[in-house]
């Protein structure tokens, strides 16, 4: 990421875990809210709750507004505090007329990756510390969907995905220069990362016709 960000025309650099817009993704069926029960989504006629990883910076780069509380940062990284930004679909459906920011969240599995190193019955709780806009995370058709968000820096080193995503924002006029000084950028800083490169206007494009 630090690599691609230096690169002259570049607006933004951040990394995700999860490709939006592909009628599918990270998810999980079951949701523990606090101290509260675990609840199958299904059984209360929910959807899934979406998962994503990101860096810090991620929702600026995508034009996500941040609505309350904070972006992840340096800060939140592997031994630290777990937490999680939500959107405001997750509000409305799991905390409606409460304050957000401080409320854990209990994934069914945890997001981090630390699932083995847990007791018996243990969940990881994630605190709140923001909710952003809401966004299309699987098609357009499928609406708003509540959608929670972890740091990717505080994922356990040793289940981390063989594949993740470097959104670059850059002017319009100057994406096909930038996208040939990044390649020129990521393989100086490792030449064993294999990456290809796509649109994400046309990916939108694709899936709305």
């Amino acid at each position: 990421r630090d690599a691609a960000a230096a690169v002259p025309g570049v607006r933004s650099a951040s990394v995700s875990s999860t490709r939006l817009l592909t009628r599918g993704g990270w998810s999980t069926g079951m949701v523990g809210i606090g101290d509260g029960p675990m609840v199958s989504l299904r059984s209360v006629g929910r959807s899934s709750l979406w998962l994503n990883a990101t860096t810090p910076g991620w929702f600026t780069a995508m034009g996500i507004p941040l609505r309350s509380g904070r972006d992840f940062n340096d800060g939140d990284r592997v031994g630290n505090r777990p937490v999680a930004i939500v959107n405001e679909t997750f509000v409305r459906q799991y905390l409606p007329g409460e304050q957000p920011i401080g409320q854990r969240v209990r994934p069914a599995f945890d997001p981090l990756g630390f699932d083995r190193e847990m007791g018996e019955g243990q969940r990881t709780r994630l605190e709140i510390v923001g909710v952003v806009g809401d966004t299309v995370y699987t098609s357009p058709r499928e609406g708003m969907q509540a959608t929670m968000y972890v740091p990717i820096a505080q994922r356990n080193p040793s289940e981390f995905w063989d594949t993740v995503l470097l959104t670059i924002n850059a002017a319009p006029g100057q994406r096909a220069a930038v996208a040939r000084d990044v390649a020129a950028a990521l393989t100086r800083a490792d030449p064993t990362v294999a990456f290809t490169f796509g649109d994400f206007d046309r990916l939108v494009e694709a899936t709305v016709t």
